[in-house]
């Protein structure tokens, strides 16, 4: 069904000042290290003592949605990552030799990391945030362990989630001039009929 935008209501929410988010309510940062480091990378993060349960993990040659450890140990074959949850969201690129990452959440990256804090660049900096939602890839059969999705024919749907017929990722969107600088990857969560 289509849904009417009250755009009165969008100005409103988007000038809300509880929606400012300025230096010192939360953390955004960024790096890198060079790709044989990335095991040290991901012990510094001690990444399962923080609520950021859920991990998406593509090597050359597959695509995982985990936890937070790494389902496949053979890291000199990763390409990116991203680890989020409530506490934060960490994210790695392969750069030729180098990984690139970025981290926004709730507290500092380990100490000795060669990283940027966005916040000592840009002081003055004001970002809006805005809770957003996304319909995740297939639904799931009763008694199966995974979701499956005609549009994406044998890929291996399996979400690290209980039993829903769908699934949503929640995020927060954080935007600077109208424009999106950073998405904060929160939870994922079993759809309910009005998720829109």
């Amino acid at each position: 069904m289509d849904r009417v935008v009250d755009f009165t209501h969008e100005v409103e929410y988007l000038l809300d000042p509880a929606r400012e988010i300025t230096a010192g309510q939360i953390q955004i940062w960024g790096g890198q290290i060079p790709a044989d480091g990335i095991t040290r990378f991901l012990d510094d993060w001690n990444l399962t003592s923080r609520a950021m349960h859920y991990g998406v993990w593509e090597y050359a040659h597959t695509i995982r949605f985990a936890g937070a450890t790494p389902p496949d140990p053979n890291l000199p074959l990763l390409e990116r990552a991203r680890v989020f949850g409530p506490d934060g969201d960490l994210s790695l690129r392969r750069d030729g030799i180098h990984f690139l990452w970025h981290f926004m959440g709730r507290s500092r990256p380990p100490e000795g990391l060669d990283s940027d804090d966005f916040w000592e660049a840009n002081p003055n900096a004001k970002l809006r945030c805005r809770d957003r939602r996304a319909l995740l890839w297939g639904s799931r059969n009763s008694g199966e362990d995974r979701w499956r999705d005609d549009r994406v024919a044998r890929a291996d749907l399996t979400y690290p989630h209980g039993p829903a017929e769908r699934l949503i990722l929640r995020y927060v969107e954080f935007s600077e001039g109208g424009q999106v600088v950073f998405v904060w990857w929160k939870e994922v969560t079993a759809y309910a009929d009005g998720d829109n």
